[in-house]
């Protein structure tokens, strides 16, 4: 299960916890097994970097980087 965080009030998700807009206070939180869709909310294009970021550095430690 995965944390989502929005801010009350507003409709952007977030997940990665070194997002710059990570709420730290005044937010809705929900553990959730897929990501928020379009009827949830927005989800944070941040988060999303974040994601494939992670996911370069895994395939480099793993040896399977693509050309």
């Amino acid at each position: 299960m995965q944390i989502y965080r929005r801010l009350r009030g507003f409709s952007t998700w977030h997940w990665h916890r070194n997002c710059s807009g990570w709420p730290a206070n005044n937010y809705v939180e929900e553990s959730r097994a897929t990501r928020p869709n379009e009827n949830d909310g927005r989800l944070c294009r941040e988060c999303t970097v974040w994601d494939s970021l992670e996911a370069k550095e895994q395939e480099k430690k793993s040896g399977r980087t693509k050309k």
